[in-house]
């Protein structure tokens, strides 16, 4: 049997995504052949599953009582819009009323730019090259960039339901129904609407990983994880002032509740406040009195 001309080993280790300078042999060419999972073409199948999972989604949110304390996961979930443009409403102030709308004529903010990340108690949004951070609890609601026929029917539904509290089922059951119109149109052709291309949120992570970064997360994970801010936090999950230590000495802009904007280079963070520097004077301001922050690029 022939052995590695480096290793000498019959069962050679020596593999090309580990960056081995080994020259082993190369493989002899061999057709692959592999039966199709489904019938239904790629495409098809790729909507197919979205709407399973949709499904799934929506089932397990009606069967799970909701937990404001498990911020992990709503991390998670939100780590699926990464390169997503979304709008987000969010609450700047003390106002206790229940009324989104009249919250939003008073205290409400509205900002719109490309998702970039979520970590556990904050999102992370690129606005004209600036990069905004929202923290959880100031968020009234996030919405993407819906097409003209999706928009029409939330304002339809909008003006149905002005002014009524709609219950959490009744909720559900409109997202569901209109989960289900949109299905049966990849199962009837003559429903059937043009295929475009969508962003694969759901794919692997580190499947197109380089070779360098594949063998240190296999072999030195600790180490190598613990170095890198962005892989703590998707392991993990990063609070905002841990992952606001990576720009201390930036330029950031502080609105506060009462809609003032605070501007100077980012000095202090810590879990109950941030210390921003400027010519003038500097100021610590506490997280509670936050309403988001913006780095400067």
């Amino acid at each position: 049997m022939n052995k590695c001309p480096n290793c000498q080993s019959i069962n050679c280790p020596c593999v090309d995504y580990a960056e081995c300078p080994c020259d082993c042999p190369k493989k002899i060419p061999t057709k692959r052949f592999t039966s199709p999972n489904s019938p239904l073409p790629p495409d098809e199948l790729e909507v197919l599953q979205r709407c399973i999972e949709a499904a799934n989604d929506l089932l397990r949110s009606l069967g799970n009582e909701s937990n404001p304390d498990n911020t992990r996961q709503l991390q998670l979930h939100f780590l699926q819009l990464e390169g997503v443009c979304i709008k987000v409403k969010l609450k700047c102030g003390d106002s206790k009323s229940e009324d989104k709308e009249s919250c939003l004529g008073e205290v409400g903010v509205e900002i719109t730019g490309t998702f970039v990340t979520a970590g556990r108690n904050f999102i992370q949004l690129n606005v004209l090259g600036n990069d905004v951070f929202i923290l959880y609890e100031r968020l009234i609601s996030i919405s993407k960039e819906e097409s003209k026929h999706h928009a029409k029917e939330k304002l339809d539904e909008n003006r149905n339901t002005r002014g009524v509290k709609i219950s959490r089922f009744r909720k559900y059951f409109r997202k569901f129904k209109r989960f289900f119109r949109d299905c049966l149109r990849w199962f009837f052709p003559s429903s059937r609407v043009k295929i475009t291309k969508h962003h694969k949120h759901d794919e692997q992570e580190f499947l197109h990983a380089d070779r360098t970064t594949r063998r240190e997360m296999v072999l030195n994970f600790g180490d190598f994880v613990s170095k890198n801010p962005e892989l703590v936090n998707l392991f993990f999950g990063l609070s905002l002032h841990m992952h606001l230590k990576h720009y201390l000495g930036k330029d950031i802009k502080v609105k506060t509740n009462d809609h003032r904007m605070m501007e100077g280079t980012l000095v202090k963070v810590e879990s109950e406040k941030v210390k921003v520097k400027n010519k003038d004077k500097s100021k610590e301001i506490s997280w509670n009195e936050i309403c988001f922050l913006e780095v400067e690029r």
